[in-house]
Protein backbone atom coordinates (compact mmCIF):
# COMPACT_ATOMS: atom_id res chain seq x y z
CA UNK A 1 0.00 0.00 0.00
CA UNK A 2 1.24 3.25 -1.14
CA UNK A 3 0.76 6.45 0.74
CA UNK A 4 0.98 10.16 -0.40
CA UNK A 5 1.48 12.56 2.04
CA UNK A 6 2.61 16.19 0.39
CA UNK A 7 3.43 19.14 2.88
CA UNK A 8 2.76 22.90 2.31
CA UNK A 9 4.77 25.04 4.38
CA UNK A 10 4.51 23.36 7.94
CA UNK A 11 1.36 21.71 7.65
CA UNK A 12 0.77 18.04 6.37
CA UNK A 13 -1.79 17.05 3.64
CA UNK A 14 -3.83 14.15 4.74
CA UNK A 15 -2.66 10.94 3.57
CA UNK A 16 -3.52 9.63 0.30
CA UNK A 17 -4.04 6.05 -0.70
CA UNK A 18 -5.00 4.12 -3.57
CA UNK A 19 -7.42 1.63 -3.68
CA UNK A 20 -7.39 -1.18 -5.95
CA UNK A 21 -9.96 -4.20 -6.98
CA UNK A 22 -13.10 -4.60 -5.10
CA UNK A 23 -13.20 -1.71 -2.33
CA UNK A 24 -14.92 -3.48 0.54
CA UNK A 25 -11.81 -6.55 0.23
CA UNK A 26 -9.36 -4.33 -0.78
CA UNK A 27 -10.32 -2.02 2.90
CA UNK A 28 -10.12 -5.12 4.83
CA UNK A 29 -6.94 -6.50 3.45
CA UNK A 30 -5.62 -3.01 4.13
CA UNK A 31 -7.53 -2.35 7.59
CA UNK A 32 -4.56 -2.24 10.03
CA UNK A 33 -2.12 0.35 8.17
CA UNK A 34 -5.99 2.62 7.57
CA UNK A 35 -6.30 2.59 11.21
CA UNK A 36 -3.23 3.32 11.82
CA UNK A 37 -3.46 6.24 9.48
CA UNK A 38 -6.39 7.26 10.64
CA UNK A 39 -5.03 7.05 14.39
CA UNK A 40 -1.78 9.70 13.12
CA UNK A 41 -3.37 12.02 10.33
CA UNK A 42 -6.92 12.16 11.88
CA UNK A 43 -8.45 11.43 8.69
CA UNK A 44 -7.39 9.42 4.89
CA UNK A 45 -8.31 10.01 1.13
CA UNK A 46 -8.78 7.64 0.09
CA UNK A 47 -8.75 7.10 -4.08
CA UNK A 48 -9.83 4.41 -6.43
CA UNK A 49 -12.76 3.00 -4.18
CA UNK A 50 -15.32 4.36 -6.99
CA UNK A 51 -18.19 4.37 -4.65
CA UNK A 52 -21.79 5.18 -6.20
CA UNK A 53 -24.04 4.08 -3.98
CA UNK A 54 -24.85 4.63 0.38
CA UNK A 55 -24.17 0.20 0.48
CA UNK A 56 -20.63 0.99 -1.48
CA UNK A 57 -20.04 3.24 1.54
CA UNK A 58 -21.26 1.12 4.23
CA UNK A 59 -19.60 -2.00 3.09
CA UNK A 60 -15.77 -0.06 3.11
CA UNK A 61 -17.11 0.67 6.95
CA UNK A 62 -18.14 -3.06 7.42
CA UNK A 63 -14.63 -4.11 5.75
CA UNK A 64 -12.97 -1.86 8.85
CA UNK A 65 -14.89 -3.56 11.55
CA UNK A 66 -16.82 -0.36 12.63
CA UNK A 67 -20.78 -1.28 13.66
CA UNK A 68 -23.07 1.19 12.70
CA UNK A 69 -24.01 4.16 14.79
CA UNK A 70 -27.70 6.07 14.84
CA UNK A 71 -27.48 9.85 15.26
CA UNK A 72 -29.68 10.15 17.71
CA UNK A 73 -30.63 14.00 18.48
CA UNK A 74 -30.02 15.62 14.64
CA UNK A 75 -29.20 19.30 13.86
CA UNK A 76 -30.48 19.23 9.90
CA UNK A 77 -32.53 17.23 7.80
CA UNK A 78 -30.85 14.33 6.45
CA UNK A 79 -31.79 11.21 4.28
CA UNK A 80 -31.69 8.07 6.48
CA UNK A 81 -30.20 5.17 4.43
CA UNK A 82 -30.13 2.49 6.85
CA UNK A 83 -27.34 1.01 8.56
CA UNK A 84 -26.15 4.02 10.05
CA UNK A 85 -25.58 5.57 6.90
CA UNK A 86 -26.92 9.22 6.40
CA UNK A 87 -26.84 11.56 3.83
CA UNK A 88 -25.14 14.53 4.44
CA UNK A 89 -26.69 17.44 6.96
CA UNK A 90 -29.10 19.47 4.35
CA UNK A 91 -27.37 22.66 4.39
CA UNK A 92 -27.45 26.29 2.70
CA UNK A 93 -25.62 25.08 -0.76
CA UNK A 94 -23.74 29.36 -0.80
CA UNK A 95 -23.60 29.01 3.09
CA UNK A 96 -20.13 27.19 4.12
CA UNK A 97 -20.75 24.10 6.69
CA UNK A 98 -17.76 25.00 9.66
CA UNK A 99 -15.71 22.57 11.68
CA UNK A 100 -18.17 20.13 13.46
CA UNK A 101 -18.25 16.60 14.50
CA UNK A 102 -20.97 13.89 14.51
CA UNK A 103 -23.02 13.88 17.66
CA UNK A 104 -20.38 15.51 20.15
CA UNK A 105 -23.38 16.63 22.46
CA UNK A 106 -24.76 12.86 23.05
CA UNK A 107 -23.70 10.74 25.75
CA UNK A 108 -22.18 8.04 22.74
CA UNK A 109 -20.52 9.22 19.93
CA UNK A 110 -19.19 7.30 16.42
CA UNK A 111 -15.86 6.96 16.65
CA UNK A 112 -14.97 7.09 13.07
CA UNK A 113 -16.68 8.70 10.08
CA UNK A 114 -16.51 7.20 6.53
CA UNK A 115 -17.91 9.75 3.97
CA UNK A 116 -17.86 8.51 -0.05
CA UNK A 117 -18.35 11.38 -2.61
CA UNK A 118 -21.18 9.79 -5.01
CA UNK A 119 -21.68 13.31 -6.81
CA UNK A 120 -19.84 16.40 -6.09
CA UNK A 121 -20.04 19.82 -7.97
CA UNK A 122 -17.98 21.24 -10.67
CA UNK A 123 -17.57 24.34 -8.43
CA UNK A 124 -16.89 24.51 -4.52
CA UNK A 125 -18.22 22.11 -1.88
CA UNK A 126 -14.44 21.13 -1.12
CA UNK A 127 -14.53 19.40 2.30
CA UNK A 128 -11.72 20.57 4.90
CA UNK A 129 -10.93 18.63 8.15
CA UNK A 130 -9.21 20.16 11.23
CA UNK A 131 -7.04 18.21 13.66
CA UNK A 132 -8.52 18.63 16.71
CA UNK A 133 -4.96 18.50 18.98
CA UNK A 134 -3.62 21.22 17.26
CA UNK A 135 -6.88 23.40 17.81
CA UNK A 136 -6.34 23.08 20.89
CA UNK A 137 -2.45 23.93 21.08
CA UNK A 138 -3.89 27.03 19.07
CA UNK A 139 -6.33 28.27 21.65
CA UNK A 140 -5.34 30.56 24.10
CA UNK A 141 -4.14 28.86 27.24
CA UNK A 142 -6.75 30.93 29.71
CA UNK A 143 -9.61 29.67 27.07
CA UNK A 144 -8.73 26.26 26.93
CA UNK A 145 -8.28 26.13 30.69
CA UNK A 146 -11.79 27.07 31.24
CA UNK A 147 -13.06 24.24 28.76
CA UNK A 148 -11.30 21.95 30.07
CA UNK A 149 -12.49 22.62 33.68
CA UNK A 150 -16.11 23.88 32.85
CA UNK A 151 -17.51 21.83 29.68
CA UNK A 152 -19.82 23.26 27.19
CA UNK A 153 -23.58 24.11 26.92
CA UNK A 154 -26.11 23.27 24.20
CA UNK A 155 -29.74 24.84 24.30
CA UNK A 156 -31.73 23.88 21.25
CA UNK A 157 -35.23 24.64 20.62
CA UNK A 158 -37.35 22.54 18.55
CA UNK A 159 -39.48 24.22 16.12
CA UNK A 160 -41.66 22.99 13.10
CA UNK A 161 -40.93 26.64 11.38
CA UNK A 162 -37.70 27.47 12.49
CA UNK A 163 -34.62 24.85 12.81
CA UNK A 164 -35.98 21.33 12.80
CA UNK A 165 -39.20 19.88 14.72
CA UNK A 166 -38.36 17.40 17.41
CA UNK A 167 -40.34 14.49 15.19
CA UNK A 168 -37.70 14.97 12.63
CA UNK A 169 -34.44 15.02 14.83
CA UNK A 170 -35.57 12.09 16.68
CA UNK A 171 -37.14 10.31 14.06
CA UNK A 172 -40.14 9.84 16.16
CA UNK A 173 -43.33 11.26 16.80
CA UNK A 174 -44.07 9.58 20.02
CA UNK A 175 -44.12 11.72 23.00
CA UNK A 176 -43.55 9.34 25.92
CA UNK A 177 -40.86 7.63 23.70
CA UNK A 178 -39.18 10.41 23.08
CA UNK A 179 -39.17 10.91 27.06
CA UNK A 180 -37.16 8.22 27.57
CA UNK A 181 -34.81 9.02 24.80
CA UNK A 182 -34.42 11.87 26.44
CA UNK A 183 -33.92 10.23 30.02
CA UNK A 184 -31.59 7.42 28.74
CA UNK A 185 -29.35 10.40 27.01
CA UNK A 186 -29.00 12.91 30.25
CA UNK A 187 -30.69 15.45 28.30
CA UNK A 188 -32.37 17.97 30.49
CA UNK A 189 -35.65 19.10 28.85
CA UNK A 190 -38.66 21.12 29.09
CA UNK A 191 -41.70 21.91 26.88
CA UNK A 192 -42.57 25.37 25.70
CA UNK A 193 -46.26 25.07 24.34
CA UNK A 194 -45.38 22.21 21.78
CA UNK A 195 -42.26 23.61 20.82
CA UNK A 196 -39.84 21.36 22.49
CA UNK A 197 -36.49 23.09 24.62
CA UNK A 198 -33.62 20.79 25.42
CA UNK A 199 -29.95 21.37 27.44
CA UNK A 200 -26.99 19.18 27.08
CA UNK A 201 -23.78 19.69 29.16
CA UNK A 202 -20.54 17.66 28.23
CA UNK A 203 -17.39 17.87 28.08
CA UNK A 204 -15.15 20.47 25.74
CA UNK A 205 -11.91 18.46 26.32
CA UNK A 206 -11.79 14.48 26.06
CA UNK A 207 -9.00 11.85 25.77
CA UNK A 208 -8.79 9.76 22.54
CA UNK A 209 -9.67 6.51 23.77
CA UNK A 210 -6.88 4.67 21.58
CA UNK A 211 -4.21 7.67 21.49
CA UNK A 212 -4.82 8.83 24.86
CA UNK A 213 -4.35 12.63 23.62
CA UNK A 214 -6.34 15.32 24.54
CA UNK A 215 -8.96 16.68 21.85
CA UNK A 216 -10.81 19.63 21.40
CA UNK A 217 -13.91 17.91 20.67
CA UNK A 218 -17.13 20.02 20.90
CA UNK A 219 -19.64 21.95 18.84
CA UNK A 220 -19.82 24.61 21.19
CA UNK A 221 -18.72 27.58 18.28
CA UNK A 222 -20.90 25.35 15.55
CA UNK A 223 -24.27 25.96 17.27
CA UNK A 224 -23.12 29.20 18.78
CA UNK A 225 -25.48 31.95 17.84
CA UNK A 226 -22.28 33.76 16.77
CA UNK A 227 -22.17 30.84 13.73
CA UNK A 228 -25.47 32.88 12.27
CA UNK A 229 -25.18 35.71 9.98
CA UNK A 230 -25.75 38.91 11.99
CA UNK A 231 -29.19 40.38 10.26
CA UNK A 232 -30.66 36.94 10.61
CA UNK A 233 -29.32 36.55 14.53
CA UNK A 234 -30.93 40.12 15.47
CA UNK A 235 -34.21 39.04 13.84
CA UNK A 236 -34.04 35.70 15.85
CA UNK A 237 -33.16 37.58 19.37
CA UNK A 238 -35.51 39.92 18.99
CA UNK A 239 -38.55 37.37 18.57
CA UNK A 240 -37.05 34.45 21.26
CA UNK A 241 -34.21 35.56 22.99
CA UNK A 242 -31.17 33.64 23.58
CA UNK A 243 -32.55 30.80 24.53
CA UNK A 244 -35.42 30.62 22.50
CA UNK A 245 -33.01 29.97 19.41
CA UNK A 246 -33.16 26.78 17.31
CA UNK A 247 -29.13 26.30 19.11
CA UNK A 248 -27.39 28.50 21.45
CA UNK A 249 -23.99 27.61 23.26
CA UNK A 250 -22.28 28.55 26.56
CA UNK A 251 -19.67 27.72 29.12
CA UNK A 252 -20.75 24.72 31.70
CA UNK A 253 -21.07 26.86 34.06
CA UNK A 254 -24.32 28.27 31.82
CA UNK A 255 -22.61 31.84 30.70
CA UNK A 256 -23.25 32.13 27.09
CA UNK A 257 -20.23 31.77 25.15
CA UNK A 258 -19.36 35.65 24.28
CA UNK A 259 -18.20 36.73 20.71
CA UNK A 260 -14.63 36.80 21.09
CA UNK A 261 -14.09 32.87 22.44
CA UNK A 262 -16.31 32.25 19.64
CA UNK A 263 -13.36 34.43 17.27
CA UNK A 264 -10.66 32.80 19.14
CA UNK A 265 -12.07 29.19 18.69
CA UNK A 266 -12.43 30.08 14.67
CA UNK A 267 -9.30 31.26 14.35
CA UNK A 268 -7.89 28.06 16.11
CA UNK A 269 -10.01 25.91 13.65
CA UNK A 270 -8.55 27.80 10.61
CA UNK A 271 -4.77 27.25 11.63
CA UNK A 272 -5.52 23.41 11.93
CA UNK A 273 -7.85 23.18 8.60
CA UNK A 274 -6.54 21.21 5.39
CA UNK A 275 -8.65 21.25 2.75
CA UNK A 276 -8.99 17.64 0.94
CA UNK A 277 -8.98 17.74 -2.99
CA UNK A 278 -11.19 14.45 -3.65
CA UNK A 279 -13.36 13.65 -6.07
CA UNK A 280 -16.71 11.63 -7.29
CA UNK A 281 -15.82 8.46 -5.89
CA UNK A 282 -13.50 9.03 -3.19
CA UNK A 283 -13.90 7.86 0.35
CA UNK A 284 -12.63 9.92 3.30
CA UNK A 285 -12.00 7.86 6.65
CA UNK A 286 -12.36 10.39 9.51
CA UNK A 287 -11.43 10.03 12.85
CA UNK A 288 -14.32 11.61 14.60
CA UNK A 289 -12.60 12.94 17.99
CA UNK A 290 -9.16 13.28 16.43
CA UNK A 291 -10.99 15.68 13.42
CA UNK A 292 -13.46 17.80 13.09
CA UNK A 293 -15.01 18.35 9.31
CA UNK A 294 -17.02 20.72 7.36
CA UNK A 295 -17.54 21.92 3.84
CA UNK A 296 -17.03 24.93 1.78
CA UNK A 297 -20.12 26.62 -0.38
CA UNK A 298 -20.64 25.45 -3.48
CA UNK A 299 -22.95 25.54 -6.85
CA UNK A 300 -24.12 22.20 -8.30
CA UNK A 301 -24.89 18.51 -7.31
CA UNK A 302 -23.76 17.35 -4.05
CA UNK A 303 -24.15 14.17 -2.56
CA UNK A 304 -22.21 12.56 0.03
CA UNK A 305 -23.25 9.66 2.52
CA UNK A 306 -21.32 9.71 5.64
CA UNK A 307 -21.54 6.28 7.66
CA UNK A 308 -21.35 6.32 11.45
CA UNK A 309 -19.48 3.50 12.74
CA UNK A 310 -18.22 1.98 16.10
CA UNK A 311 -18.57 4.50 19.44
CA UNK A 312 -15.85 7.25 20.51
CA UNK A 313 -16.78 6.96 24.45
Amino acid sequence: MTVDTETSGDTATLPTVAASGDPAAWTAEHRTELEELRLRHGAVHLTGTNVRTPQDVIAIREALGHPPTEAVDRFAPRTDHGHGAYSWPEWAPDRGMCCHHEQSHGTTTPSVLVLGALELPAEGGAIFIADTRRVLRELPEPTAARFRTRGWRLWRTYRAFLGLAWTEAFSTTDRDGLEKVLQREAIGYEWVGQDLRTRVQRPAVQQHPKTGEDCWFNDVAFFSQWSVPQVELDVMLQAFGPLGAPTNTAFGDGKLLPQDIYDQISQAYAAATVHVPWHRGDVLLVDNMLAAHGREPYNGDFDVVVALGGTAH
